[in-house]
C-alpha cells in the first residue's frame, strides 16, 4: 500500500493522519509497515483522504486518478482478454 508514500508527500505525520482520519498512531504505523492490513472501509477513508484511487493506494496502477481513462495497456489486455472469451465460448458451443 502506498499510504506511507503518500503521507509523506503531504508532509503529514502519522498522529495527523490517525487523528484526521479517526484512528490511533498505531493503527497508521501498522498499516504502513505491513503488519496489518486495512479492512474495506478504512481503504475507502485512506483513499479518500488523499484524493487517490483504492487501485492507486494499493498499487495496482500508477495513476492516482480516480476513474481515469485507460491507458492503452490497460485496454490492449482487455481487448486480448475479450477475445480469448469470445473464442472460448465459440469454441464452446460447437461441442
Amino acid at each position: 500500500m502506498r499510504l506511507k508514500q503518500l503521507r509523506k508527500q503531504k508532509r503529514i505525520s502519522q498522529v495527523k493522519l490517525a487523528i484526521d482520519l479517526g484512528m490511533s498512531q498505531n493503527s497508521v504505523s501498522r498499516y504502513e509497515t505491513g503488519e496489518r492490513e486495512a479492512d474495506y472501509h478504512t481503504l475507502i477513508l485512506i483513499a479518500d483522504y488523499f484524493n487517490v484511487s483504492l487501485d492507486y493506494l494499493l498499487e495496482r496502477t500508477d495513476n492516482p486518478k480516480m476513474n481515469a481513462p485507460l491507458t492503452q495497456r490497460e485496454k490492449e489486455l482487455l481487448a486480448e482478454k475479450e477475445k480469448k472469451t469470445i473464442k472460448k465460448s465459440c469454441c464452446n458451443k460447437r461441442n
